[in-house]
């Protein structure tokens, strides 16, 4: 049966971007049978002033190769909201949310009361965590610094019951998004339950998370 794949939170271009592990990963999806589509649910690019190295090329061309065979969708994040040229130029249809078969896929990043009340203190904070992935090779001042300003706002609670309201109001069962770097997943137990799924990021040690679709399972794995 026909596979889809999901991602978020690459944040290419950022220093703790994996991405070795995104490359690796890309060549296994374009081997696998039998793949419809490839979505990549916000926050690819760390922001789209920064200058693209080597590495982030070479995943952008995998991406256009792949667009040959495969259906690519790009949902905005926060991060890239202005990617719809660069979409363009690998292949990939570019909105702000996408609904397949009854699967709704959003970002999440308008859940976050804090980013749109905060927009300044949302900028210091990047900043922040910028030069704490810098001056700290092992990234483990940045991951804490992320999960515990994440943890005390709430943020993926938000985040996880906005989509599931928005879900419910595009008449999808299952809803998955990204943003909060946290991968997660629960399963609806009736029908009258909307699943949810969160496809975590790419970034720090120990994280590289991706939801596969098939035959209408969805689960989340990890890379490798």
């Amino acid at each position: 049966m026909a596979k889809v794949y999901c991602a978020s939170d690459w944040h290419l271009a950022a220093h703790n971007s994996r991405t070795d592990e995104i490359l690796d990963w890309l060549y296994f999806v374009d081997s696998e049978p039998d793949v419809e589509k490839l979505i990549l649910v916000g926050d690819i690019l760390n922001n789209t002033e920064v200058r693209l190295r080597k590495k982030e090329w070479k995943i952008l061309s995998k991406l256009r190769s792949m667009s040959d065979k495969i259906k690519i969708v790009f949902v905005a994040g926060n991060h890239d909201t202005e990617c719809g040229p660069l979409a363009h130029l690998i292949g990939a249809e570019f909105c702000d949310f996408y609904i397949y078969e009854k699967i709704g896929f959003i970002h999440g990043q308008i859940w976050d009361e804090y980013l749109s009340k905060h927009p300044i203190l949302t900028e210091i904070a990047d900043w922040i965590y910028n030069t704490l992935q810098s001056i700290d090779k092992s990234h483990t001042l940045a991951k804490f610094a992320k999960r515990t300003s994440k943890q005390f706002l709430h943020n993926h609670e938000k985040v996880k019951a906005g989509a599931i309201q928005w879900a419910a109001q595009n008449s999808c069962y299952f809803v998955i998004s990204g943003h909060t770097h946290y991968s997660y997943i629960e399963q609806p137990t009736s029908t009258k339950q909307i699943g949810y799924a969160n496809c975590g990021s790419w970034t720090e040690n120990g994280s590289c998370s991706y939801i596969e679709i098939e035959d209408g399972q969805i689960s989340l794995k990890y890379w490798p």
